[in-house]
């Protein structure tokens, strides 16, 4: 027997079977594409300041991603500034706490950079120009102005003062101390400038806007009675002479004339800004409100009633703050778990929003606090679990039917421990994945517990985080820790386990969503490895979703997943707060 011979023959089979295992991607006709929201979508992972230049165009700040946005006035992108490169060359600034942005009458942008304390100048394509503030001694720069000579005005935050350099950044005047009399400052946020060089600062902690003439001298102040404290942040002079503040407190932009007589106010077409990322006003008397909590831009016309926002996130009924589950009934709607915004969001089957409850919808003296998962069963009633600890049972319409569990973490029978995700069978089982207990209980359509598994000898559940049910009652478990898809039968008897912590083919990193076609694939949102993978019903590897066509990523934070009786995949991507989709025939 040649012994070497059948070495190398073994060893062929064996390089055979690992090439067979390599990573297959889907093609890219049968790729994801967005579902929702409807319309254009802008991702900004933060916003610090807007503005505007004497073409109407919107700039807009995202300091996280190191970029600034040049937007027109409808919304289209009209160019990304990536001040990545730059910050690499120039180790001088971090972008580590960023203030607001300028743009001169020439286009060229300015930043204040309150972590090194300097001013910065930047050119069309991004490349920095020129840098001043150490001479002037900036202590946390927040925001600056730029006049129609060139002329920069800087609210020196930490020096309570107004700082003006020329425009080789020079500096040629300051005025202020701390204090609240007249040209003191307390915490200047934002300067504005109209056209004969008075100056307008947003003197935040002693709540009031003063105007100070060009050489600095004191002329007047303006403020506002409110239920909250006055609390400008920002201030824009328009074309018209128009002064804006924005006031943080109320939530509101307030108009005052150049005298100091309050004229209007007006706040945020549906609720109050939770966090605000600056103000700006174009030549038509347009209005731009950054709204970091909802990472979007508001636009208001000069009556103050709402035009359009940009951005992915939003309280608006078809857009979503940090969605988190789908379900889809046999008629081909959709219910989706807006967690950010505590209430689930029904859509038609062509996307089409339809209404909404759960922020405003109590059972008893109860208020739906954190609604993580959702599953519907053939008579159209859905299911709505609470990381709190309830399961809800509401009709179509979003009334309450039936509860069950309670506010409070458990491990008796029908109690939870932060339960992540609901599957519902033909028969109208409901399956419960009650993660911090280890376990899956099952219960009937009237909420009776009937048995509950995970915790056997011979395998363990550590985190189950979804669950899903085929058409002959197999259930599905994805576990977070185990990082594995475990297979048992409806009464919880184990069939398989596949999977095991990775970024291969066929591997897991956190897999937080599970759904199964008609054909009995498995289709599993990786979280941790930010792709979906689809696994035969033996637990082999088919294909996986992680890319598009242009090489970026689908998915920032992919979570839930949900299969309709076409075998159309929709996926929850809480990171770009959407909803993507593609057929899975």
């Amino acid at each position: 027997m040649n012994f070497s011979k059948n070495k190398v023959t073994v060893s062929i089979i064996l390089l055979t079977i690992q090439l067979l295992a390599t990573t297959v991607y889907a093609d890219f006709d049968s790729q994801f594409t967005k579902f929702l929201p409807k319309g254009k979508q802008y991702y900004f992972e933060d916003i610090r300041d807007v503005e505007t230049d004497n073409n109407g165009n919107v700039y807009i700040q995202d300091p996280s991603e190191q970029v600034i946005y040049t937007m027109d006035q409808l919304g289209n992108n009209i160019s990304k500034l990536d001040l990545k490169s730059d910050v690499q060359e120039n180790d001088s600034f971090k972008y580590k706490e960023t203030g607001g942005i300028a743009i001169d009458h020439k286009g060229f942008i300015y930043i204040a950079d309150k972590e090194n304390n300097k001013i910065q100048k930047y050119d069309l394509l991004g490349k920095l120009i020129l840098e001043f503030g150490e001479k002037g001694k900036l202590n946390k720069p927040n925001d600056i102005e730029v006049d129609h000579k060139g002329y920069i005005y800087v609210a020196d935050t930490g020096n309570n003062q107004i700082k003006k350099f020329d425009p080789l950044g020079n500096l040629v005047a300051q005025w202020g101390s701390f204090g609240d009399k007249s040209g003191n400052f307390n915490q200047p946020s934002d300067i504005g400038v109209d056209d004969e060089g008075n100056m307008y600062v947003a003197d935040t902690e002693n709540a009031r806007v003063q105007k100070l003439d060009r050489s600095g001298n004191f002329l007047l102040e303006m403020s506002v009675l409110k239920s909250n404290r006055f609390r400008p942040v920002n201030v824009e002079v328009s074309n018209k002479g128009y002064i804006y503040v924005l006031d943080e407190n109320n939530s509101l932009v307030e108009k005052f004339d150049s005298s100091g007589k309050f004229i209007s106010e007006f706040k945020k077409y549906k609720n109050s800004w939770y966090a605000v990322g600056g103000l700006a006003v174009d030549n038509e008397e347009n209005i731009y409100v950054g709204d970091k909590a909802y990472r979007s831009v508001h636009k208001f016309n000069s009556m103050g009633n709402y035009v359009l926002d940009w951005g992915s996130a939003d309280t608006v009924g078809g857009k979503f703050e940090c969605p988190m589950d789908i379900a889809i009934d046999h008629k081909g709607n959709i219910y989706i778990v807006d967690q950010g915004n505590k209430r689930i969001q029904k859509f038609n089957s062509s996307g089409e929003y339809i209404l909404e409850w759960g922020n405003i919808t109590k059972w008893g003296d109860k208020t739906f606090l954190e609604p993580c998962a959702v599953a519907v069963d053939h008579e159209e009633n859905v299911y709505v679990v609470g990381e709190e600890g309830r399961i809800i049972k509401y009709y179509a319409n979003g009334n309450a039917r039936l509860e069950w569990g309670g506010d409070e973490a458990g491990k008796s029978p029908g109690n939870f421990d932060t339960p992540s995700d609901i599957a519902i069978d033909h028969e109208q089982n409901i399956y419960v994945a009650d993660m911090y207990n280890g376990r899956i209980q099952k219960f009937s359509e009237l909420g009776d517990f009937l048995l509950e598994w995970g915790n056997e000898d011979e395998i363990n559940l550590s985190k189950p985080s979804a669950v899903a049910v085929d058409k002959y009652k197999n259930v599905y478990v994805a576990d977070k820790e185990e990082n594995k898809i475990f297979k048992y039968d409806s009464n919880g008897k184990f069939i398989r386990q596949f999977g095991k912590l990775g970024s291969n083919p066929g591997e897991f990193k956190k897999p937080s969503g599970v759904a199964v076609d008609s054909k009995g694939n498995i289709y599993v949102v990786d979280y941790g490895n930010k792709r979906i993978q689809k696994i035969d019903s033996e637990g082999n590897y088919l294909a996986e979703w992680v890319l598009s066509e242009d090489g970026q990523n689908l998915f920032k934070f992919p979570y839930g997943i949900a299969i309709d009786d076409k075998d159309y995949v929709y996926v929850v991507d809480r990171g770009y707060n959407r909803i993507m989709f593609i057929s899975g025939k």
